[in-house]
């Protein structure tokens, strides 16, 4: 019966009828209870062996092997959703499968396989660095990456006086984007360092006209952070024509109760170690207002003076960068440190504590009658963290040269700017309050939050960041309806 009903198969498929798969499966088991992977053996007769059997009859699939195809599709469906819609805090809905359009070979433009985190573009040489003398006897630096015949952007950094790095140039695609960046009055490459004089936002609101029109743009999209954010606003207020979009990244707009928050004891209720070792490097008296008595500490002609007030005030500084989940609260049996605990390279990097004790300060001798900078002269061998503490501290304690609404109340100037913000949720450096106030005034512009920190590089943030610049770069509609 065995060698019947193989030889009944083979003689069908030879006869020149065309007897699909599974009749020719139905009359095989009609003659006998044979397996599938029986059909076609090596012992059958003589007769059935100088037939070849026809290799386009499929072996038939076990009920074992349809459960487990069955199964890994509901597991793909299931992965598909969990990289879904994100609702994060009762915002609009951020969903991380929108920048599946990322592309594998960024150098060739060709779009590959979605990923649900973005990640940087790969690090491009400049083509063009330079300086342009803005007057005032300031020069700034600027560098040019990607494509020369591109889209136009300009890197705005915050700080104030932080600078720029090349790494801000990876957030762009370089094929597509002409990318700028530059360095503000008195920090990082530019000239002279840490100089006050004629160093305000209406100022480096000029500068950056006279190097839009030193490299012969129109318009270009602005990338702004923190107080990158004040200062890109204040362009666009004052150049609405020549700003095509923005993203804005950490939402500041340099308020009295902003900076009162981070400098006048806001942010202590979240920080209260830290807090406390920035207030330890005052006396008691300049404890009462704390922002003022750095800012004088900072301008002191004596370097060790102007040193150690650094040293505390980035201590302050970078305790607020930390989010809740990378911060460890350490006990060494005689007192609490925080932590760092970071993870690279599969190993865990411990950051320098915000509370740890520094070494012992050199003495103080022009603390109580501290001096004011020298104006006209600048120090070229000033270290960049004391330029950016001075810088910061001369903008803080002048509310950045601005009425306190005065970005606010004139919204409409810039409203009709396609543009994206994005937010931290674990954001202790801009209050969230304050992008919450920006868009109830501008609900043309599209608000994201994330789960994330102040950090740019925040998985979160940066991750919207090259989704929205993407975005802007495919010309996809990115406002959305008003939030209530």
């Amino acid at each position: 019966d065995h060698a019947a009903s193989t030889w009944t198969t083979t003689w069908d498929r030879i006869d020149g009828r065309r007897v699909l798969p599974s009749v020719a499966r139905n009359k095989t088991r009609k003659a006998s209870s044979t397996r599938p992977w029986d059909l076609f053996p090596s012992h059958t007769s003589v007769r059935s062996r100088s037939i070849q059997p026809s290799p386009r009859i499929p072996t038939t699939r076990t009920k074992i092997e349809r459960k487990k195809k069955k199964r890994r599709g509901w597991n793909a469906r299931r992965r598909r959703r969990r990289r879904g819609a994100m609702n994060v805090g009762g915002f609009r809905n951020v969903r991380w499968n929108a920048c599946r359009n990322r592309s594998n070979e960024n150098e060739g433009g060709r779009k590959g396989v979605g990923r649900a985190w973005a990640k940087l573009y790969p690090n491009s040489q400049a083509y063009e660095r330079g300086t342009l003398d803005v007057g005032d006897g300031h020069r700034i630096y600027y560098e040019q990456h990607g494509n020369r015949s591109g889209k136009p952007a300009l890197v705005v950094h915050g700080g104030p006086g932080a600078g720029c790095y090349a790494k801000h140039a990876q957030f762009f695609d370089p094929g597509h984007y002409r990318i700028v960046l530059v360095d503000q009055r008195g920090c990082g490459q530019s000239t002279p360092r840490g100089q006050l004089v004629e160093n305000t936002t209406s100022h480096l609101v000029q500068d950056m006209k006279r190097l839009q029109d030193h490299l012969d743009i129109q318009s270009w999209v602005l990338f702004g952070g923190s107080w990158g954010v004040t200062l890109s606003l204040a362009f666009a207020c004052a150049y609405p024509e020549r700003t095509e979009a923005m993203v804005l990244r950490g939402i500041c707009l340099m308020r009295p109760v902003e900076i009162d928050w981070t400098f006048g004891g806001g942010a202590s209720v979240l920080r209260p170690k830290a807090w406390s070792g920035f207030l330890q490097h005052l006396e008691v008296k300049e404890r009462e207002d704390p922002l003022r008595s750095y800012h004088k500490r900072l301008l002191s002609e004596d370097s060790q003076v102007r040193d150690a007030a650094t040293k505390a005030w980035q201590s302050w500084e970078m305790s607020l960068f930390i989010t809740p989940r990378d911060l460890t609260q350490v006990w060494d049996g005689e007192k609490w440190e925080f932590q760092s605990t970071q993870q690279k390279g599969g190993k865990e990097e411990k950051g320098p504590s915000s509370s740890q004790p520094s070494k012992p300060e050199p003495e103080k001798k022009n603390a109580e009658t501290p001096q004011p900078a020298i104006e006209g002269k600048a120090d070229p061998n000033m270290p960049s963290s004391v330029a950016q503490a001075m810088l910061t501290a001369h903008y803080s304690v002048n509310h950045a040269f601005l009425d306190p609404n005065y970005l606010l109340d004139n919204v409409d100037r810039f409203r009709h700017i396609p543009t994206v913000m994005v937010h931290g949720l674990y954001d202790l450096v801009c209050p969230m309050r304050t992008a919450y106030d920006l868009h109830k005034r501008w609900p043309e512009a599209e608000l994201r939050i994330v789960s994330g920190g102040h950090s740019m590089y925040d998985p979160a943030v940066q991750a919207e960041l090259v989704r929205s610049l993407d975005q802007i770069r495919d010309r996809k509609p990115i406002r959305p309806a008003p939030m209530h």
